[in-house]
């Protein structure tokens, strides 16, 4: 994985802010084609979705095909709240049944949620994971930290703060 350094990781995240800041913000109940299609797409690539535990710059964090994982900090150990826009971005790691936990990992950790779109969001001690759609390539976490609410996961299903 290649070495980032913090400026930038911040010239990355500021580019994606603006991004991240209207598709999380907003308060549109109703869902959009692009969204359907995301979330249909999200569902069929994770149907047996799987975490692992992957070394990268932050220590050991959950990931899922090689994709980062986050958490949402209003989710606050419960039901996702980023759906719609919101889930564009930052779409849901879905699973269909129960989702594959890979080696290091406690498994009695690992669940699912219902989510408002009737998709079974995967969760971590409580908390819903998602993916970023600004992380490109394999270990990228250039949604770590973003708008002090999406934190990359640690083993324990904490969200890792290196501020």
């Amino acid at each position: 994985m290649p070495v980032r350094s913090r400026s930038t990781r911040a010239l990355v995240a500021l580019a994606v802010l603006a991004l991240v800041a209207a598709a999380c913000g907003s308060d549109d109940t109703g869902a959009s084609s692009t969204t359907e299609s995301s979330t249909t797409e999200t569902t069929a690539a994770n149907a047996a979705a799987s975490v692992e535990l992957t070394e990268s710059d932050l220590g050991q964090i959950l990931t899922s095909e090689g994709k980062t994982l986050y958490t949402f900090a209003p989710d606050n150990g419960g039901a996702p709240t980023c759906n719609d826009d919101c889930a564009v971005t930052w779409p849901p790691l879905v699973v269909a049944g129960e989702p594959t936990v890979g080696d290091g990992l406690d498994a009695s950790l690992f669940a699912s949620v219902t989510r408002d779109d009737g998709d079974d969001q995967v969760t971590v001690n409580g908390w819903p994971l998602y993916l970023f759609s600004g992380d490109t390539a394999p270990g990228d976490a250039n949604g770590q930290g973003l708008g002090g609410v999406w934190y990359v996961v640690g083993p324990d299903g904490a969200k890792i703060d290196n501020d």
